[in-house]
């Protein structure tokens, strides 16, 4: 999947960033049927909510279950990112990345395991 960043202007037509990418890729797809799959760009994650994740999510999970914070991060993809996120977490946006550390919370909550909101970290990031 190749992605192109558009805007719609202002009559309803798609205006992509870089027309002349997008014309050299659809020129390798001459005879074929593609899909167009249209989203509004969404803000992404700030880097607060990375340094949650890293600071304070995984950093528990390494802490409390002895694995290492990278291995934790895999073992979270794995489990809780959804398909379409293409399991990866770099290119959540603020909406699914909330909802991606609330499964990690709640699973965690299950066995035992307390990871702090992003509002009760204060001064938990080092």
């Amino acid at each position: 999947m190749t992605l192109f960043r558009c805007h719609v202007s202002d009559s309803g037509k798609l205006v992509p960033e870089d027309r002349g990418a997008l014309d050299k890729h659809l020129q390798g797809l001459k005879g074929k049927v593609v899909w167009l799959d249209v989203r509004t760009e969404r803000k992404p994650r700030s880097m607060d909510a990375n340094s949650y994740l890293w600071g304070v999510v995984y950093k528990t999970i390494s802490e409390e279950t002895g694995y290492e914070i990278d291995e934790a991060h895999d073992l979270c993809k794995s489990m809780f990112l959804r398909p379409d996120d293409r399991y990866t977490t770099t290119m959540l946006d603020s909406a699914r990345f909330s909802e991606y550390i609330e499964r990690i919370r709640r699973f965690f909550s299950e066995k035992g395991i307390y990871i702090p909101s992003a509002n009760e970290r204060v001064d938990a990031v080092s």
